[in-house]
């Protein structure tokens, strides 16, 4: 029996069998990703954050500097060597932060609506319950695996944040200024500060990579302490 003849038509069956089961898997992934997110890192290193409170002191004035302070000392707790654009770390209100993460990253408006309402949610539903409806959402709008990692991402520092500062994005604080009639959220503040950091520094450079300890670690409690100080209200 001559084999060799079949060969080519049995290599384009056996290509063609691998593509259709990887397009199958890729679909039951995508599936099983717009559901679920997960805490794994949460769990594997909450209560390891720095205490923002023993940071020294910065007698600095622009938010730029403070930020730069803040991260000198971020890096040298961890031992890692986190920075963000300038551009990022000299802005302090919400509207500014969201607006720099849509430009410097593939967050549109919808994904910014989304992190706005799971900011907002945090405040009037339990834990649990902002980040399943976080998940329904961003089920809805079928984001692709690598953006879901970096929502997985913002979720998982959120929750080492809140573990470690409870009532950090689930207490919201509302003051008045004296010369506005608008109250200051610091709530979605906080919460586009962390979406833009975790996004920035803690973005796996390829699906199913890794991002080591000291990056998530590094980057909450810069988050944690840079929001503590200089944001400005949101407006809305």
């Amino acid at each position: 029996m001559k084999i060799g003849k079949y060969i080519p038509f049995i290599m384009l069956i056996f290509a063609i069998t691998i593509i259709a089961c990887t397009s199958e898997n890729d679909v039951i992934n995508n599936e099983a990703i717009n559901k679920n997110i997960s805490l794994n890192t949460y769990e594997q290193f909450k209560g390891q954050l720095v205490d923002i409170n023993k940071f020294n002191k910065s007698r600095v004035n622009s938010r730029l500097e403070q930020n730069n302070h803040i991260l000198s000392q971020v890096n040298n707790i961890y031992g890692t060597d986190i920075d963000f654009d300038d551009s990022l770390k000299e802005l302090d209100s919400p509207e500014e932060i969201f607006s720099w993460l849509k430009s410097n990253s593939d967050f549109n408006q919808n994904d910014i609506d989304i992190l706005t309402n799971f900011s907002s949610n945090l405040t009037t539903q339990s834990f649990d319950a902002a980040v399943s409806i976080l998940e329904n959402e961003i089920s809805d709008e079928t984001v692709n695996s690598f953006k879901f990692e970096k929502y997985q991402s913002i979720v998982n520092g959120v929750a080492l944040i809140e573990y470690q500062y409870p009532g950090f994005f689930t207490v919201e604080t509302v003051t008045y200024q004296k010369s506005e009639s608008w109250g200051c959220a610091w709530a979605v503040a906080k919460l586009a500060l962390a979406s833009a950091s975790l996004v920035a520094a803690c973005n796996p450079p390829a699906l199913g990579a890794t991002v080591g300890t000291g990056c998530y670690l590094a980057a909450t409690g810069f988050v944690a302490a840079s929001a503590s100080v200089g944001m400005a209200c949101s407006k809305e």
